[in-house]
């Protein structure tokens, strides 16, 4: 490999890393705001179409980079409602359709849709590692491998 690629490949992973971790400062910061407001709504079918799409469309540039399409089938799906604020909600479904997107494959699928237990993102990428499947919701997940999901977007 020559000098030029190698730097090449060097700043886009740095560019990479600072993306990521402005997301976590940005969903942290999105997060403490919710902290300490215990007033939940009761949300929609509605509500949670339109926090999808929003959240699609300020996904946009990174959808549009690895080719995927996403279907928000949120209306034509089971009704759902949440007692669950929509900072929660907006929160919640940044980390998980980012995630879908970051773990799947150029030209991939991502669907949301709602069943009456919840909401769902189905996508067709690596997926959580089976090895830490077992493991969500405890305190402590040690994850080295960059491969897949630790599942912690599946913890709220």
């Amino acid at each position: 490999m020559n000098h030029d690629t190698y730097v090449d490949k060097a700043k886009n992973s740095i560019n990479d890393q600072i993306s990521n971790i402005n997301t976590i400062v940005s969903n942290l910061l999105q997060l403490k705001k919710t902290v300490g407001t215990d007033i939940d709504e009761i949300l929609s079918n509605e509500v949670i179409y339109q926090t999808g799409n929003q959240i699609i469309s300020e996904l946009n540039y990174k959808i549009k980079e690895k080719q995927i399409q996403v279907t928000n089938n949120i209306l034509n799906t089971s009704e759902v409602t949440l007692p669950l604020s929509t900072q929660k909600l907006y929160i919640t479904l940044l980390n998980l359709i980012t995630n879908a997107i970051n773990y799947s494959s150029i030209g991939g699928q991502i669907e949301l849709y709602t069943k009456p237990d919840g909401i769902y993102i189905r996508d067709f990428g690596t997926g959580i590692d089976p090895n830490i499947i077992d493991k969500i919701g405890q305190q402590h997940i040690d994850k080295i491998d960059t491969s897949g999901g630790s599942g912690m977007g599946c913890f709220w």
